[in-house]
């Protein structure tokens, strides 16, 4: 093994309503970049060291689909398909869609999104029929392979069943540390040299994570995840450092809890 990763993580990304208007004005793909701004020469590799490779992962916070039925709720978010290259202009390699806006276009929505992405060549993870939800995405980076897990504490009605597709739904006051250490050990059997999960938790705007949702964090670490990153709450709230684990063939920083 040889380089590493640079790893970049990003919260919450909507690119719907009045994004994805002004992205369709945008066309063709070679404006997509105004959408980063000052940001996209980061995206674009400038977060990694000399002889490293970058990695962008974030949560997708809206649907990429055409469909136009819709979820009773108060905001439902869409990326048109047409659009897919604000992501791929940002170089994105990974998308969670464990959140509360996968199906806001309902299934249509949910299956069109995990088509496009995949079209794209961004893995994804979180979402689908219960075992695909569950299933970490495995991505290979600067000799290293990482697989990705993804959670969401909402909807609860939005969990998946193998008849029905939804979100990898988790309730961190009842989680419990054989359930998580079950769906990590996928990564294990997978091969994976680090272990990252991506939790959509909390009410919006919560200056401190409860402390069930401080437990969770704490048993996704003791159970084998390297990096915990949690988003939801619309702004930045703390981070730790609960263990010093991560294979230094891949990354260059401890392992960090993000809540």
């Amino acid at each position: 093994m040889s380089g590493g990763v640079a790893l970049v993580l990003l919260g919450d990304v909507m690119l719907g309503r009045v994004v994805d208007e002004a992205l369709t004005v945008l066309r063709p793909a070679q404006h997509m970049h105004r959408v980063w701004g000052d940001c996209l020469p980061l995206l674009r590799g400038g977060m990694a060291a000399t002889g490293e490779q970058q990695l962008v992962a974030g949560n997708l916070e809206c649907a990429v689909t055409d469909a136009e039925e819709k979820e009773e709720k108060e905001f439902n978010f869409k990326l048109s398909p047409a659009n897919v290259d604000a992501l791929t202009t940002a170089r994105f390699d990974f998308a969670s869609l464990a959140n509360n806006h996968s199906l806001d276009y309902k299934e249509q929505g949910l299956h069109e999104t995990r088509r496009v992405l995949a079209a794209a060549g961004i893995a994804a993870a979180g979402a689908g029929t219960a075992g695909e939800a569950a299933a970490p995405a495995l991505v290979e980076r600067g000799g290293c392979k990482l697989a990705f897990f993804c959670y969401s504490d909402h909807y609860e009605t939005w969990a998946a069943t193998e008849r029905r597709p939804g979100i990898n739904y988790i309730r961190p006051e009842t989680a419990t540390p054989e359930a998580v250490a079950a769906q990590l050990a996928a990564a294990q059997a997978a091969g994976a040299d680090l272990t990252v999960v991506f939790v959509h938790w909390g009410p919006n705007w919560r200056w401190r994570p409860s402390k069930a949702i401080q437990r969770l964090a704490r048993t996704f670490v003791d159970c084998g995840a390297s990096i915990v990153f949690g988003h939801s709450s619309h702004h930045i709230k703390l981070h730790a450092m609960l263990r010093s684990s991560l294979p230094l063939c891949c990354v260059t920083h401890e392992a960090v809890v993000c809540l």
